[in-house]
């Protein structure tokens, strides 16, 4: 007799078996694969298939806002407004920089002025075992003064590749806090200071006389050429390195922009007046002040170019008469090759920079500039554009 309430082998429960869970009732246990818990199906692991899309109705997640880029990693230029003298203090500026950056400044100058030297000296017809018997046997030619003014002009090369190399600004911005050597302003300049030095020169020739060893030399043609092809650039290049590299580079140590230009026009006067290598007492107090005011006017006015048109107009006149007198002595800076008359100079020098100065001012001469700032926004926009919106 068989048991009714045994289920047939081949029975399986109807679909109404099982409630669903909108009536309230448990569902009722059943020999099948359990269903994965509500906060696996929500998520998948690993393993188990590809990532589910979010559900309708729900936000997406928001993105991370991006972190701005760091200006260190974008621009070596200055982000806040500076002076000429204070161009270094930028995001990349690190305390080592200066000192390595003076460093190969001098030793790159070493090996120039030393190679032309010689070439100089052999142009010359020096002997040149016999000089190193006896280096007091030097007499100064054409060829070795040429040889002094391109060792020089190669300061300016020089000058803007260590800046490259160590502060990250291209070269054009040695020239002026615009990116740019201000041509229409370094003419006006020359047109100012030129006729001053000429006077200064008649006056001087006619109180003095012309100086008796004048006449046409073997080398006059080639000192004219000379003179006028290479002392531009020779003073040029004491300018951008002095005035340009070294005096923002010390300048660079310290926050305040005025106590910058007073380190940086102490430091540069004073090796502006150490390479000269006078003897000579008034000889020193006249290079020394040539520096401070170069570097005032320079600070003054966002650039070099009144003082390179300063230096190349003082330089070019009073080699005036160079190519017609011996010039074996030239660079005798004794004690005595000068006297108190040099304080005449430094007075016209004085007042032409300080006119050059108010000139700059009337004429909105741009003087601090903050070109760094420019290139972050356009990273920070950038970044933002990448990104896209978010909250």
């Amino acid at each position: 007799m068989s048991d009714p309430t045994r289920r047939p082998d081949d029975w399986t429960p109807p679909a109404s078996a099982h409630p669903s869970q909108q009536s309230g009732q448990p569902p009722a246990w059943h020999p099948t694969q359990p269903s994965p818990a509500p906060y696996l199906q929500q998520y998948p692991q690993p393993g188990y298939g590809a990532p589910q899309s979010v559900p309708a109705g729900y936000p997406s997640p928001a993105l991370p806002a991006p972190l701005p880029p760091t200006p260190a990693l974008i621009t070596g230029l200055p982000v806040e407004e500076r002076s000429f003298s204070g161009f270094y203090r930028a995001p990349r500026w690190r305390w080592w920089k200066p000192i390595l950056a003076v460093l190969l400044t001098v030793v790159v100058f070493v090996v120039f002025s030393t190679v032309l030297t010689v070439v100089g000296l052999v142009a010359d017809g020096v002997d040149l075992m016999g000089l190193a018997a006896d280096p007091d046997s030097l007499e100064i030619g054409p060829g070795l003064f040429l040889a002094n003014n391109v060792a020089l002009a190669l300061s300016i090369p020089t000058a803007m590749l260590v800046q490259w190399l160590f502060t990250g600004q291209r070269p054009r911005w040695l020239s002026s806090v615009q990116g740019r050597f201000r041509w229409g302003w370094f003419g006006l300049c020359a047109a100012i200071a030129l006729p001053v030095w000429i006077v200064v020169l008649v006056v001087e020739t006619l109180l003095t006389g012309v100086p008796p060893d004048v006449g046409v030399r073997p080398y006059t043609v080639v000192m004219v050429v000379g003179i006028l092809l290479t002392t531009p650039f020779q003073a040029a290049g004491e300018e951008y390195a002095i005035r340009g590299l070294q005096q923002r580079l010390v300048a660079s140590y310290f926050p305040s922009d005025l106590v910058g230009f007073l380190a940086g026009a102490l430091v540069t006067s004073w090796t502006f007046m150490l390479i000269h290598a006078a003897a000579d007492p008034w000889l020193n107090v006249y290079y020394f002040t040539f520096g401070v005011l170069t570097a005032w006017v320079t600070w003054r006015t966002g650039g070099l170019e009144a003082a390179v048109a300063l230096h190349v107009v003082n330089n070019l006149v009073s080699e005036a008469f160079l190519p017609f007198s011996d010039i074996g002595g030239m660079f005798d800076r004794s004690v005595g090759a000068a006297d108190a008359t040099v304080l005449v100079n430094l007075a016209v020098m004085a007042g032409t920079t300080v006119l050059l100065a108010w000139l700059a001012r009337r004429r909105g001469i741009v003087r601090t500039a903050a070109p760094g700032r420019a290139e972050v926004e356009r990273a920070h926009a950038l970044a933002r554009s990448a990104w896209g919106p978010h909250s």
